[in-house]
């Protein structure tokens, strides 16, 4: 994204962070985004950050018996509430791009918001990556999450303001 931004000439004043900056593994309250960020004001910020390994967060899960102790969870849940907490604070527009993977079933239509569903027997992944969409939505004032996927077999896109 940052990439587009500056090889098409898009006139926005862009901060990256990327892992060196900011380890979500590490983020374990909202002074620990403090510490990373400092005292930086955004007028928006797109949240591209997740534990994308869904077989590994399956395995880790297995393993540990715990979903609460793996890098899926640290990353696409805990780590969600204290951005959001911080950037709510901030008054900051939080883009969070999520998954379809918190959806049951292979619908023909678009989903909505409220079909995402905790109960729909999710995988380790979706479930970090919903209960990550819960906070955005019970912590932040002013946000908008993205659920997209792109396969050969069928093209998903949802946007919840």
């Amino acid at each position: 994204l940052y990439d587009y931004i500056e090889n098409n000439n898009i006139d926005l004043d862009v901060t990256y962070y990327g892992r060196q900056q900011i380890d979500l593994m590490y983020i374990e309250s909202v002074d620990d985004v403090r510490n990373f960020l400092g005292d930086a004001s955004y007028d928006f910020v797109i949240n591209c950050a997740a534990y994308t390994d869904t077989w590994q967060a399956e395995k880790d899960y297995e393993e540990q018996e715990s979903i609460f102790n793996t890098p899926n969870w640290k990353i696409n849940s805990v780590a969600l509430k204290w951005l959001s907490k911080y950037f709510n604070e901030k008054g900051t527009h939080l883009i969070h791009i999520s998954t379809d993977f918190v959806y049951q079933g292979n619908s023909p239509k678009s989903y909505w918001e409220h079909e995402a569903s905790s109960t729909c027997n999710m995988t380790a992944y979706a479930e970090a990556k919903y209960d990550g969409e819960w906070y955005v939505r019970e912590i932040m004032d002013n946000y908008t999450i993205f659920s997209i996927v792109n396969s050969w077999s069928h093209n998903f896109f949802s946007l919840f303001i």
